[in-house]
């Protein structure tokens, strides 16, 4: 049976637990600049008081998460990302996914493989890959390059890797900073072999997206005057590409 919960830090009531609800979390809504509403701040609050027990974190996301509307779920799951909150932030994203209105979302999934990433949780990382491809959403570039970035920093370099292999097999194949990154990433660990190979795939891309002179190639011939090098395609000299 869980403590009932009381809002206020100055409360002191014997056999309450009592705690600021609002001092807990101040997180903005997902797509809003409000405070979390109240239901949801309850929500908060029992789902931190019960995390360590699993029959009653059960029985909470059952009671008070199941109960919240969508945009207080969604303000709810993103209040516990930013806290690091990631393993009930994770219970809380499984539940949405049970809801009536959810649907596949690049934004929802995005910003959980990056909670995950950067708490370490990889086999989360690579579930959640799984997931997405089994509800046949519509991938993202960004969901991978943020994931790798990730990796990257925390000096996880293997993980970026099968990231990156996974995102080659998928259907938002690397860009140039994705192919970068992982460049930068190989040379740190003197895999200049392997850093070899990755860089004369970048420079197919490369010339396939955007030819030789960094100009995509098109049916239609295009004015010298309005042909413009976006700022990230690179220069090929002597060999090799500056970026």
């Amino acid at each position: 049976m869980l403590p009932k919960i009381i809002a206020g830090s100055k409360a002191q009531v014997s056999g309450y637990a009592t705690f600021s609800q609002r001092s807990l979390l101040r997180a903005p809504l997902w797509r809003g600049k409000k405070d979390l509403g109240s239901e949801a701040l309850q929500a908060a609050a029992a789902l931190k008081l019960a995390k360590r027990d699993s029959k009653a974190l059960q029985e909470v996301l059952a009671s008070k998460v199941g109960r919240l509307v969508k945009l207080d779920l969604l303000a709810l799951l993103h209040a516990l990302q930013r806290h690091d909150e990631v393993d009930l932030a994770f219970q809380v994203f499984e539940r949405a996914r049970k809801e009536v209105w959810y649907k596949p979302s690049v934004p929802l999934y995005r910003d959980m493989l990056k909670s995950l990433a950067r708490n370490g949780r990889v086999e989360g990382v690579y579930s959640l890959f799984e997931t997405i491809k089994q509800e046949k959403a519509e991938p993202h570039i960004a969901m991978f390059t943020e994931v790798i970035d990730i990796f990257v920093g925390s000096g996880r370099f293997r993980d970026a890797l099968k990231v990156f292999e996974m995102m080659k097999d998928s259907e938002a194949p690397p860009n140039v900073r994705t192919y970068r990154t992982i460049i930068n990433c190989l040379n740190k660990q003197d895999q200049f072999e392997l850093s070899a190979k990755i860089e004369k795939e970048l420079k197919v891309y490369v010339e396939k997206t955007f030819g030789r002179d960094g100009v995509p190639p098109c049916s239609q011939p295009v004015p010298r005057c309005n042909r413009v090098r976006p700022s990230y395609v690179t220069t090929f000299v002597r060999g090799e590409y500056l970026y």
